[in-house]
């Protein structure tokens, strides 16, 4: 079944930039039309969202690559078990307990989080989240988890689900603001809050909270 292979390399590339091409390696699937049929019936059924890279010299979305993120926790580990045949409790906590998978499903989370708030400004029945929010990859090839656009500012957001975070953790957004048109950045951590000269350090539930 196709959906469930697509399902499958959602799970594997998520959080990562891939084109449908990428996405559709390893599956049966030999057209990407195909793989992007199945990408947008997942996103129509809400079980999925798509960032575009930011075009930073154009101000627009660089429509080549992109980042998916699942909608919802319990929908990502439904549908996860489910495609790899496994039993969904007992799976999802293996998952969670994986730091590297943990930081990839709190990235989610966020993405998800910064749709509604961006919703929440602009609300209306033709709400496009794509030319809102982005992710970015700077020259020295550092990305940038979440960029949102606010009018003719961006506020850069970097996602660090750990209780470790260095100083390095916070060149994706330094090098961002070095373009411009951008406002103080968030650097969200496990535990840590803290006030640095380009960014706030701020905990994950704090700003989960907040928004």
């Amino acid at each position: 079944m196709f959906i469930r292979q697509i399902v499958k390399r959602l799970d594997e590339t998520l959080t990562s930039p891939v084109g449908f091409n990428t996405l559709g390696e390893g599956t049966e699937i030999g057209l990407h039309h195909t793989v992007l049929s199945y990408a947008d019936f997942l996103r129509n059924s809400f079980a999925i969202s798509m960032i575009y890279e930011l075009d930073r010299n154009r101000d627009v979305p660089a429509f080549r690559k992109k980042k998916f993120h699942f909608e919802d926790p319990f929908i990502f580990h439904a549908l996860r078990s489910w495609a790899l045949g496994r039993e969904p409790y007992d799976e999802t906590l293996q998952y969670l307990k994986k730091q590297e998978e943990l930081g990839k499903i709190t990235e989610s989370v966020i993405a998800n989080h910064l749709i509604r708030l961006l919703f929440s400004y602009y609300p209306s029945t033709q709400f496009d989240y794509t030319v809102l929010l982005f992710y970015w990859r700077s020259q020295r090839k550092r990305e940038l988890d979440s960029v949102l656009k606010m009018g003719d500012h961006y506020s850069p957001i970097e996602v660090k689900y750990q209780s470790k975070v260095s100083s390095e953790n916070g060149f994706s957004i330094i090098d961002f603001q070095k373009g411009g048109k951008s406002s103080k950045g968030l650097l969200l951590t496990k535990d840590s809050l803290e006030v640095k000269r380009s960014y706030l350090k701020v905990p994950v539930p704090i700003f989960l909270l907040l928004i």
